[in-house]
């Protein structure tokens, strides 16, 4: 799926984009020693790491 960077994008598209926050670390690695850990596909989808991955993309110079 490719995401228009030019308009406005959807929290699951920017999830595409910018998988990555500390959420998502933990919730691959586990929280505090491999408690948890859900895998490598987990990707954090809670409303504060949308925000920033929405604050990201709202910054980038596209």
């Amino acid at each position: 799926m490719a995401v228009n960077l030019n308009t406005a994008s959807s929290d699951e598209d920017l999830a595409m984009l910018w998988p990555n926050t500390l959420h998502t670390r933990w919730g691959q690695e586990g929280f505090m020693g491999g408690i948890g850990a859900k895998g490598d596909d987990f990707v954090c989808r809670c409303s504060m790491c949308a925000k920033i991955r929405r604050d990201r993309w709202e910054k980038e110079p596209y």
